[in-house]
């Protein structure tokens, strides 16, 4: 079966809205079996060609299978999708040409014993006659009901296996490009405007992600953590530090990190599913896949280069997120092996601060101890995180660490995501800006605050509770 959070994964253009919006049933009867649509990939930035050969309601949600030109095949919710039906574009295919290409896009084996395309004046002779036969298929189609609900299983090639497009292989054993479609046609709006997507590691397995939260990410994320955390945000004695200290962030929702949920409280879902989504995305990153504009291997690349010209004292690995001296090697090589990033994410916990002008936050690490990576969203005001790159996870340790290791700062911006192991490496929050950037002031319904961190943990208070 096809679970929400798996399915999430697998689409291809994260929350945007169709060009076309229409009802789950208007969407049933726009598009039947056999129908040519081309689906745009916000990854690739491109338009590609398919065919829909299968539909199946799903959880509630109708889900169109599609067998694209290149040979791929997806399964499309395209209720929430960038796609296009034929007669949406000028060049409108007969039915009978789309049924050919369907086969021949099937079986690229069988192209050669496919009759050559016949001159307009006899193709359009035969349209209708194969119009109306389609037309009786599909009548008689319509008349069978599924006998299943979720989507057909994955047949064992390697071709038909439904997986993201950014990281399969057209074909495999070969290099085959890919086909594209339209070239010159202008990509949807508000695809067009989503932020390039740029990894950066860091000492002691720090990661920060940008780009990867577009405005539409970021409002739900922000909306969720008010309704879910109206109510509740005290924490026990954790308010001591921050909602009854001067010049501390204020707790806007607390699930399950401090202390177990409350029976009636709701779950932060959403924000947890935009973590699994992020996390995903940045692990098909990690294994290799074009799943974003710059691949995690080019990253670390060029930060490895930024460290060393830093060591070297070199001004042109000069920037803001590297330490202006040679790194010790405290706990260096130790920190990379143990601060690894995990294979699988299971986030259990939720927490979110709300950070006034000026407002800074100490040096600490998580109580989550061994099971404390963290999965931390940055919305609205810049601030200055720093941290220090030594597993140090108690007070004596961390003392020894700032005496002998100069801390590394990272500038976060609204969208920014910081992924790293705050179990282990002392961490804090230095200032946060004054003014919030005009994109998050849009949605920002407290205007005392003009930061929000969302911190979402693998760690729980209690382990019956979380996304999985």
């Amino acid at each position: 079966s096809c679970s929400r959070s798996s399915f999430l994964r697998q689409r291809p253009c994260g929350f945007a809205m169709s060009t076309r919006p229409r009802s789950e049933r208007a969407t049933q009867l726009a598009v039947q079996r056999s129908a040519a649509i081309q689906v745009y990939w916000t990854s690739e930035r491109c338009w590609f060609a398919g065919v829909v050969d299968d539909a199946r309601w799903v959880s509630g949600q109708m889900l169109h299978h599609v067998t694209y030109k290149d040979g791929d095949v997806c399964w499309h919710h395209l209720d929430s999708e960038f796609w296009l039906s034929a007669h949406d574009h000028a060049d409108v295919r007969t039915r009978a040409s789309v049924e050919r290409q369907a086969k021949q896009w099937k079986d690229p084996q069988s192209a050669d014993a496919l009759p050559a395309p016949r001159p307009a004046s006899e193709a359009s002779a035969g349209s209708a006659a194969a119009s109306s036969k389609g037309r009786a298929e599909r009548s008689a189609e319509q008349r069978r009901k599924p006998s299943v609900e979720d989507p057909r299983p994955a047949a064992k090639t390697e071709a038909s296996r439904p997986v993201g497009r950014a990281t399969r292989d057209t074909t495999a054993g070969t290099a085959r490009k890919r086909k594209r479609l339209l070239p010159s046609a202008r990509p949807p709006t508000q695809v067009a405007a989503l932020p390039k997507r740029t990894v950066k590691r860091l000492p002691c397995g720090v990661f920060k992600l940008s780009g990867f939260i577009d405005e539409a990410r970021a409002q739900l994320l922000f909306d969720t953590a008010l309704i879910a955390g109206w109510d509740f945000r005290e924490s026990g004695m954790a308010d001591h530090w921050y909602t009854e200290a001067k010049g501390a962030p204020d707790i806007l929702l607390h699930w399950n990190y401090y202390s177990a949920p409350r029976p009636a409280q709701p779950p932060p879902t959403a924000i947890m599913e935009v973590a699994d989504m992020v996390w995903h995305e940045f692990q098909a990153m990690r294994a290799g896949g074009g799943s974003g504009d710059v691949s995690l291997s080019a990253a670390l690349a060029a930060s490895a280069n930024e460290f060393r010209a830093a060591s070297r004292g070199d001004k042109e690995g000069e920037d803001d997120e590297r330490p202006d001296h040679s790194l010790l090697p405290l706990s260096e090589s130790h920190g990379r092996r143990s601060c690894r990033p995990p294979d699988d994410a299971d986030f259990r916990s939720v927490l979110v601060l709300g950070y006034r002008p000026g407002d800074s936050f100490r040096w600490h690490t998580d109580m989550a101890g061994d099971n404390g990576w963290v999965c931390s969203f940055s919305l609205g005001a810049s601030a200055c995180f720093e941290y220090l790159p030594a597993i140090a996870p108690n007070a004596k340790l961390r003392a020894e660490a700032r005496a002998k290791v100069e801390p590394i700062k990272v500038r976060i911006s609204s969208g920014d995501c910081l992924l790293f192991h705050g179990g282990y490496l002392p961490h804090c929050i230095t200032y946060c800006d004054v003014e919030q950037p005009a994109d998050f002031a849009k949605f920002n319904s407290d205007p005392r605050f003009v930061r929000m961190n969302l911190q979402v943990r693998m760690y729980g208070a209690s382990r019956k509770h979380g996304l999985k």
